[in-house]
């Protein structure tokens, strides 16, 4: 057994970017602490939310192993990175700013108008919106002229393409999290719209929501840190963002008189254990490795859960088990 491990941390930030300056000093402290490289992962909603986080790593020296296909190999993401390429041949000096908005409009891009739903059109979208988010998190002399930020871009085009090797953070996305477990962990851009995401609106998708958050966190065997921002950087007047409903469920040491007659309940629902108790026939419940399933009998202590194709578990209630 590992005994006691480190308080969870659930820490809020202003925005993006010192959301993920906090990413990275974390990072570093554990790596400076002894933890493995390999032995730390970064853990986010959507795909196009590692694009940023997983700069801001690379930029502080970090070696990054991501999963999947590398963002800048995207199509429309190498169209827009052609198209600076063409500009800077052309007119080294000019403005990046204006060449970048330039290419990103020859995309289909439209930073007013982003598809409804969840589908390819939405994923080209917020793949060119990742873009122009990273490129104003850059430093002034990367975003001076055209020639300046196309050659930054291409280098970090290149960079998706290196090795990581051993000795690489891992980001990925909480659907890739299970079944691999990392000695620490964040979880990052924990807001509510992302964490649920906004497309979750039944009840059965939102439960899987909170399945996934919960699979989520429990990869780490014993450091955990979850970070929101507050505000977005570039995007004043809009409606501040809000945390994550499910990281009450991180803090078991907040005080109680803080919270709500439903605030308390919904943290109680969202603990991570409950006893024979806390269950009924009929109610919905997930487990970190069924899944979504309905309770059928509580008896002697010992809760029987249907879990539909996956059959029927009688188990004793603990950290695995949670009532929605």
């Amino acid at each position: 057994m590992l005994g006691e491990g480190p308080a969870v941390q659930v820490v809020r930030c202003e925005d993006e970017d010192d959301e993920d300056a906090r990413i990275v000093a974390t990072v570093r402290g554990w790596l400076a602490a002894g933890v493995p490289a390999e032995e730390v992962a970064v853990l986010h909603r959507f795909n196009s939310q590692a694009v940023k986080v997983t700069a801001a790593l690379r930029d502080a020296g970090i070696a990054v192993a991501g999963d999947g296909s590398p963002y800048f190999d995207r199509r429309e993401v190498r169209q827009v990175l052609t198209l600076l390429r063409r500009h800077a041949d052309r007119s080294p000096a000019d403005p990046a700013a204006d060449a970048l908005a330039h290419a990103l409009t020859e995309a289909g891009y439209d930073p007013d108008s982003p598809p409804d739903g969840t589908g390819a059109a939405r994923e080209r979208w917020d793949a060119l919106d990742a873009l122009r988010t990273l490129v104003g998190s850059l430093p002034a002399h990367l975003t001076g002229s055209v020639r300046a930020l196309s050659a930054d871009l291409d280098r970090r085009a290149a960079d998706d393409h290196a090795p990581p090797g051993r000795g690489a953070v891992t980001v990925t996305t909480i659907h890739k999290a299970k079944g691999l477990e990392w000695e620490a962990c964040l979880l990052v851009r924990a807001t509510d719209g992302s964490l649920p995401s906004v497309y979750a609106t039944t009840p059965a998708e939102l439960a899987e929501e909170r399945r996934l958050a919960y699979v989520a966190v429990t990869r780490a065997r014993r450091h955990l840190v979850a970070t929101w921002a507050a505000g977005r950087p570039g995007r004043s007047g809009g409606r501040p963002a809000r945390r994550s409903p499910f990281l009450d469920a991180l803090e078991p040491v907040r005080a109680a008189h803080t919270r709500s007659g439903p605030e308390r309940r919904a943290a109680a629902r969202a603990s991570s254990s409950a006893p024979a108790a806390a269950f009924a026939a009929g109610q919905r419940v997930t487990h970190d490795r069924h899944g979504l399933g309905k309770v059928v009998d509580v008896r002697a202590g010992r809760v029987t859960v249907d879990f539909g194709s996956g059959g029927r578990l009688t188990v004793t209630p603990d950290h695995r088990l949670i009532p929605l």
